[in-house]
Order: C-alpha cells, then structure tokens, then sequence
C-alpha cells in the first residue's frame, strides 16, 4: 500500500517511518520542473489548538483520512477483490459496496473521515493502490462555551472570526509540499520520484480565560435575558489590575460545533458583541465624569449643587430621568441617585477641555488592543466637530450622544478600580510554538487620573452603594464600587419611547479589587432598570466568582 502524504504529515505512528518517501537528488527535481513534469501539492499542518487559562482545550484539531483507491499502482487492478475483501471489514461496510467503489479505472474516493486508529489498521494491511490522505477537522470540547470568542473556520480552515481569526498567522501553521513526478497527462505516476517539505504545526493559545467563570456569565446572562426578553448581552469579567479577561459572553450566539456557514444570521451569532457593538451608555457613564471632575481639580469631593429635576442648556431643557427636583445635593447623591442635572453641574464645571481630555485618555476614541480584529472605537464628538455645542458636552456627561464599546467601558473603569492606569485588555496569555514558549505580560497603556481621584471615585461609589444607590448588586460582606445605568436607544432623529439598554457595572472588593464585571442587557421587554434587570446578574456573577477565587470578605456593613 501506498500512504498519501497528507497522512504521513500526522499520523503518530506512522510519521516517524514515514517522513519521506524517497530522497532524490536536487538536480533531478530541478530537471523535471524545467520539464513541467514536477507536480505539487499541499501538505496542511495541524492547527493549534485554543486552550482555556487552565490549560483545559477549548478548541482542538484532530485528524480523519481520506480512503482512495490508485487503480494505477502495481498490483492494485488485478488485486481489486482480494482489497474489497480486506478494505471492507476495517471501514465496516458491505464488501460488494466497497468493491463496487475500486471498479473505476480513475483514483476514486473510498470512504472519507475515517478515524486515526482504523486509517493505521488500513496502513499495517499494505493493500496496493490504496492511499489515505489525512485532514483536520476543528472539533470544540466544551461545545458552545465562549463561542463568539473563540470563533470559527472557514471551509478553507481559515479562522473566520474571534481569536480564531485574531490569531490565525499563529494557529495556522505553515503548509507543508509533496513534490511529485507526473506523466504528460499531469497525472502522479505511480512510485515516481517524490520529495516532502514537511509542514510546520500551528502553535497552541493559551487565554486568560476561566472556563468556570465564562459559564457561570453565561448561565446568569441567559437567564436573564430569558426572563426579561431581552434581545441581546453582554457579560464581561476583567481582572482590573492586568487587564485580564477572565470570562466574556455575547449573546446571542450560535454554538461553534453546529455552524450552517450559508447561513445569513450567521455573522449576527458569531460575532463578539463585547467588542464590536456601540451603543450609548447611559448613567454607567457618570463614574468617567466624576473622574474627570475630580481631576481638574476644579471639584472637590465636598462638591454641592441644586437639582430642581432640570437644567437649561441653551434653547433645551434636560430632564432628571425621573423628572423629580432633588434639591441640595453631593456627590454621593450624584452617583445615589444617577443625577442627571449633577452630571451637567459637574461637566460644566470640569470645562470641555479637561472632560474630553480625560474622556480620550480612557480609550473611548481608539481600538484598546490591535490584535482584536472585532474590535471597533467608539465615537465621541469633540469641540474641534464644528457642529459640537454645548448640548453635546451636557448630555455626554451622562452618557447619551456618545457611543462605546463593552470593552471600552469595562477596561476605563477598571482604571479608576485599579488606581488609575489604562490596561490593555487581553485574550491570549501564553503562545507554545515551535520555537518554545512566549508569556504575555500585563500592559499599562497610559495613566488617566491620580491614584488620589481614582481613590477618591471609589469612595464616593462605595458610599453611594452603601447609601442605597444599587442593593440587587451587592454581595454580603464585600465592599463594591459600582453604578447602574439605564439609557435610552437611539432611534431616528431622536430615542425610542420604549427601548432601553440596562447595565451595571462594578469592581469588588472595592479597596483592593480583584473582579471588574459588566454587564448590558439590551432592550428588555418587562421593565428597563438597570438596578433591576442587570445588577442581579452581577450579583450572581460576582459571588461565585469571589468563592471560586477565595477571595475574602471586605467588611462591607450590609
């Protein structure tokens, strides 16, 4: 029997033996490709494979072979009985079915993705003229788990989408060749001179992801959205000191193991909506004002303001979400009761200048990690726009008239969370390659604001929180810094009376956090609240996560 080169590339216990099929001198192979009588074909490497923080595999490649019959081979027309005979018991398929595929005088397809140990009793048979030629099939053992980020392959085995595309040079590998002596009608002549350049396996990815974790978000995240039908979220779990992704879930999503790719849904399910999706993010969008506030230095923390539950700004009039007048108010009451007059009092108070300073400084206008290819920016308007005004300033201080990303958001609050230094988010923590070994190390991408506004931020959030500003949001016992928001879609020239994005977003233990976690809901059908639709889900979320890791409790007094 003749093995196809494709299955000398892989097969493990024939690779060793099997490497080349024959050693030619380099002038002969020079004289037939002069000739045109050298002919190539590709020898494909294995695909790395995507492996979960834990070094569990999330995506793998494994093999299969082609069964062809060669007619052409020595020995193999006259032996067509006695290799249906032998063929069929190993492929478990009737003889005549199997005798009736070698009746061609052409190389004919026996039987395809037959597995690695029947393709090695097919080998040890040496029946002439039957050749396997291996392929990889992609193969996800956990299923649709961090599906959107993990992506898919084309037919071409070419990554598609998420880290499967991100980083497909690393995965991909390098094809190998199989030089081969053809006759004058372009055909492989039977036991010809061959030469192989054997492939080079594509390197394994190891993520920061936590396969616990991810499921965890994504159980709370479905129920949620199963409860308030919701059409669409997204959960992000971030270590807010290194930037670390510990889990992400966008939904919907389309399990990678069942994918129709003529589907035309199919880039609605597979993409990452937590990198690729602007949307306006309401009050979670006060804690960058405060932020920025603070960091003029034009406000301090004993800041004071009046809310007769409206504010004029020019020829408009901007309402508290709940058209209610709050009086003399703080800060704390800024953030306990999502003030949007006190979000106006402070933006004025900071100036355009030193607001889009700081609101650039956290990312909101560039892509955070260039290696996320779904990746978008968000897009906020600056006064150098000849048609910004004054409006634009007001109403982006309570995070409408702007847009970002999930991303975006998570990673400028894990900011304030960690003391002030902008992270650069990241996937991928280790690469294991040909050459050895490449770790990933936490990237500070610059310093927004002072470790003293950063300190001064979460207190008034955790104040805040412990004044009533978020209650389904706490955990007992830990300290949390965190905010709702509820903001209103855009729709037309204006928004939408009756569709909403509920999220909340939050970092615990607030003095020393080790959990960043966000989470937006979109256009829930019961009711909008962020505090009632979203914050639940960080709940669960974090008190599992906090378990899980052992973190201890922070003393918080509820």
């Amino acid at each position: 029997m003749v093995v196809g080169l494709l299955m000398l590339a892989g097969l493990g216990t024939l690779a060793g033996r099997l490497a080349y099929l024959q050693v030619i001198e380099q002038a002969r192979f020079a004289e037939l490709a002069r000739s045109e009588q050298l002919g190539k074909r590709p020898v494909v490497p294995r695909r790395g494979s995507i492996l979960a923080a834990d070094g569990h595999p999330l995506a793998i490649s494994l093999e299969s072979y082609d069964v062809y019959f060669y007619p052409r081979y020595p020995g193999a027309a006259e032996s067509r009985d006695r290799i249906a005979a032998e063929l069929a018991p190993l492929l478990k398929r009737p003889t005549d079915e199997v005798r009736a595929r070698l009746a061609a005088d052409v190389p004919t397809l026996v039987a395809a993705g037959v597995q690695p140990d029947v393709a090695s009793r097919i080998a040890a048979a040496e029946l002439p003229g039957i050749v396997l030629n291996q392929k990889w099939y992609r193969y996800y053992p956990e299923g649709a788990l961090a599906g959107p980020v993990l992506g898919f392959i084309g037919k071409d085995a070419q990554g598609l989408s998420g880290v499967e595309a991100d980083y497909d040079v690393l995965l991909a590998g390098k094809t190998g060749w199989v030089y081969y002596e053809r006759d004058a009608a372009g055909e492989e002549i039977p036991l010809g001179l061959k030469q192989v350049e054997p492939p080079v396996d594509g390197a394994d990815l190891v993520l920061t992801l936590d396969r616990y974790i991810q499921r965890v978000a994504e159980t709370e995240l479905d129920r949620a959205l199963k409860e308030h039908r919701a059409d669409s979220g997204v959960v992000i779990v971030m270590d807010p000191k290194t930037g670390a992704l510990l889990a992400v879930v966008s939904r919907p999503a389309a399990d990678p193991t069942k994918l129709d790719l003529n589907d035309p849904k199919l880039p609605d399910l597979t993409r990452n909506r937590a990198f690729s999706d602007l949307y306006e993010p309401g009050s979670t969008f006060k804690i960058i004002t405060l932020a920025a506030a603070l960091e003029s230095g034009r406000v301090g923390t004993g800041e004071t303001y009046y809310c007769p539950g409206y504010v004029k700004v020019g020829p408009w009039t901007i309402w508290m979400w709940n058209y209610t007048a709050m009086g003399p108010s703080n800060l704390v009451d800024f953030i306990r009761y999502s003030c949007n007059v006190g979000a106006v009092h402070l933006s004025r108070r900071t100036g355009p200048e030193d607001f889009y300073r700081v609101v650039r400084d956290f990312g909101f206008t560039e892509r955070l990690n260039p290696e996320f290819r779904s990746e978008v920016a968000g897009h906020v308007k600056l006064p150098a726009d000849p048609t910004w005004s004054e409006v634009d300033l007001a109403t982006n201080a309570f995070g409408q008239a702007l847009s970002v990303t999930p991303l975006e958001l998570a990673t400028a609050v894990a900011a304030v969370a960690n003391g002030g230094v902008l992270m650069r988010p990241y996937l991928v923590k280790e690469v294991r390659g040909p050459d050895g070994v490449r770790r990933f190390e936490p990237t500070p991408i610059r310093r927004v604001v002072s470790e003293d506004t950063a300190r001064k931020v979460t207190s008034l959030l955790v104040e805040a929180v412990n004044k009533g500003s978020s209650p389904t949001a706490i955990v007992p016992g830990y300290k949390l810094a965190g905010k709702t928001g509820t903001a209103q879609v855009p729709e037309g020239s204006g928004y939408s009376k009756t569709k909403y994005v509920a999220s909340y977003i939050g970092y615990l233990p607030a003095d020393d956090p080790r959990l960043l976690i966000l989470v937006k809901i979109d256009n829930p059908k019961d009711v909008p609240w962020g505090t009632t639709v979203a914050a639940p889900v960080f709940r669960e979320v974090a008190s599992k996560a906090l378990a899980y890791y052992g973190i201890p409790p922070s003393g918080n007094p509820r």
